[in-house]
């Protein structure tokens, strides 16, 4: 399948002789990048942990991977986006501000139809009906759902950001960004479950928003907005 590409890319690269690259510089690269994904790798577990010593602890756990899989898929329409960003938006970045506009309007959609799914029907139907929950556990996984309706919206804003960083072969701003998460994530559990005693759902899903706030706003004032 890529046979076409690779062929193109060799024929390229014999006109453009471009500079050598060394192990150290793909490794200065890729490292801030591996350990990014580390670290949101390692917020399930953490969430996990502290969900466990809360109220309702099982409860909560039995419905925060069902509550997680109906975020993912709004949260895949901004995952994806990160690609498009680093791929389109110029060497001297001077498509920024068609792929901002895109980015804006992409946020609008995952909003508005998570909105539409949660605020209506249609998220008895999903939690009842498709994955099985209880009715009450359902109603249980209303609330936090809610509070979750933010994320989608913020993984767009956060891929366009960290697309920018790697189109710009800017990498370690990544890694601070998913290391402050982490630490917001952790704050925001401990004092939610043991200062303010609340229900394990409710807290995992107001840490998992106040984590990714946290996030975007490490790279400072709203990036989309940077360039006129």
């Amino acid at each position: 399948m890529v046979h076409g590409v690779l062929m193109r890319l060799r024929a390229g690269s014999a006109d453009e002789s471009p500079g050598t690259l060394t192990y150290r510089e793909i490794t200065s690269f890729y490292t801030p990048l591996a350990l990014t994904s580390l670290l949101f790798l390692s917020a399930h577990s953490i969430v996990t942990f502290f969900v466990a010593r809360s109220q309702m602890a099982i409860e909560s756990l039995a419905v925060l991977p069902v509550i997680g899989a109906l975020m993912f898929i709004f949260r895949s329409f901004g995952l994806s986006y990160q690609e498009t960003v680093i791929a389109l938006v110029g060497d001297r970045f001077e498509k920024f501000v068609p792929i901002r506009n895109f980015a804006l309007l992409l946020l609008a959609a995952v909003f508005c139809s998570l909105g539409l799914v949660v605020f209506t029907d249609v998220v008895a139907i999903w939690y009842q009906d498709i994955c099985g929950l209880s009715p009450d556990l359902a109603l249980f996984a209303l609330a936090p759902t809610k509070l979750l309706i933010v994320l989608p919206a913020l993984e767009v804003v956060m891929s366009f950001q960290r697309g920018l960083m790697v189109a710009g072969l800017t990498t370690k701003p990544v890694t601070l960004a998913a290391l402050i998460e982490i630490i917001a994530i952790v704050v925001t559990l401990n004092l939610a479950i043991h200062s303010f005693d609340m229900v394990g759902a409710m807290a995992a899903a107001g840490a998992l928003v106040v984590g990714r706030i946290f996030a975007f706003s490490s790279f400072c004032i709203p990036i989309m907005f940077c360039f006129a």
